[in-house]
């Protein structure tokens, strides 16, 4: 287990100070990490999902329905990257997502999530990839996450989708005896969920408020480290 708290302060430097002070068993060290939404890639395992239009609706386009009462998603697959407080990349984020939503992209979501650590001491590391997350690995955190979307119009007119997410994780192979609680908050100015990059391109014209490096999400969360 001291193993794992070294790997933890070479993980991430920005809680240097707080690891080498965490030495009782269940020490509980705050983090705020940022998740930005890299641009589209397609692996071929995210293409196999269900997506289906309720109350009637038929499909017209990727993740559009005529008519009908909303969506639902099944194991949707995708990656996201994990920033620290200076905005490196410290992680890579699988996800599979389902939601229930109504016709105006807003509801219930739940999924299963796993974060695979950079080692920033590996000249090597790939960093944040899709490789990365679609390839088998013997360490990672794990987990589940639930929440909602809403959306609400800007001061400015157009609509701005927000989504909250509570994950709930542990550590595996060398992260085990850690856990992961946190919550996630994205905010997001196109119906799907798109890098905001990508949002021209599926959106022409419709501009950002924000810079189109921002990261999309921040993390608020809390790890809990057994000591044994």
């Amino acid at each position: 287990m001291k193993t794992l708290q070294r790997m933890i302060v070479a993980l991430l430097p920005f809680l240097l100070l707080v690891c080498a002070a965490a030495q009782a068993a269940g020490e509980k060290i705050e983090v705020t990490w940022y998740e930005d939404f890299p641009q589209m890639e397609i692996d071929p395992s995210m293409a196999y999902f269900l997506f289906e239009c309720t109350g009637g609706g038929v499909p017209v386009g990727p993740f559009a329905c005529s008519e009908g009462a909303g969506i639902h998603l099944r194991g949707l697959q995708g990656y996201t990257c994990l920033l620290n407080e200076n905005m490196d990349v410290i992680a890579t984020t699988w996800f599979s997502m389902n939601a229930n939503w109504d016709e105006d992209y807003t509801g219930p979501v739940h999924g299963e999530w796993k974060v695979f650590m950079v080692d920033p001491e590996d000249p090597e590391d790939p960093g944040c990839s899709m490789e990365v997350a679609f390839s088998p690995h013997e360490s990672y955190y794990a987990g589940t996450f639930s929440g909602k979307r809403r959306v609400q119009l800007s001061q400015q007119g157009f609509p701005v989708w927000y989504g909250s997410w509570k994950l709930d994780g542990y550590g595996v192979g060398e992260f085990e005896g850690t856990q992961f609680k946190s919550v996630n908050d994205y905010v997001t100015y196109h119906p799907i969920i798109f890098d905001y990059e990508s949002i021209p391109y599926w959106c022409p014209g419709c501009g950002l408020p924000v810079d189109s490096s921002d990261p999309e999400g921040t993390i608020h969360g809390r790890m809990i480290i057994d000591d044994d």
